[in-house]
């Protein structure tokens, strides 16, 4: 039994009256692309963050909470809880990746349609960017995030 199965009311004399959205969305076998792709994406955002952008990030991190050094940083949120949130967030997007492109069926299923997908959930996370300048943050910061 699959969680979607849990979802779905029990069959009817006529059949099923609906289905879980899960079954139009993503398929049993979509477990290993889904967590390949969030691990791809959680190690891409770590080599950005720690190696390629990480003096940049730094400094904006150091102007945005008002401090001289990154030591001085008062951290609200434990690295647990930071690291579990991108893994997550990860996850989703490479979910809602593959969830457009199951939805577009047998002619979905080439890397173009993959990137052209990725490219549809890059812009709904692009939707609620404007938070991010009501929160005042310092353009760097924005632009590496």
């Amino acid at each position: 039994n699959s969680f979607c199965t849990l979802l779905e009311p029990p069959p009817t004399p006529n059949g099923p009256t609906m289905t879980c959205i899960c079954h139009l969305l993503i398929k049993e076998n979509d477990l290993a692309p889904i967590l390949a792709g969030a691990v791809a994406c959680y190690a891409v955002n770590f080599i950005m963050y720690s190696i390629v952008f990480s003096k940049a990030f730094v400094r904006a991190i150091c102007v945005d909470k008002g401090v001289k050094t990154f030591e001085g940083i008062k951290m609200r949120y434990g690295m647990g809880l930071c690291s579990l949130t991108s893994a997550a967030s990860a996850g989703i997007k490479a979910g809602g990746t593959l969830a457009i492109v199951n939805l577009l069926g047998k002619q979905g299923d080439s890397l173009c349609m993959y990137l052209q997908a990725a490219g549809v959930v890059l812009l709904i996370l692009l939707a609620s960017f404007h938070n991010q300048f009501w929160a005042q943050r310092p353009f760097p910061l924005l632009f590496i995030n």
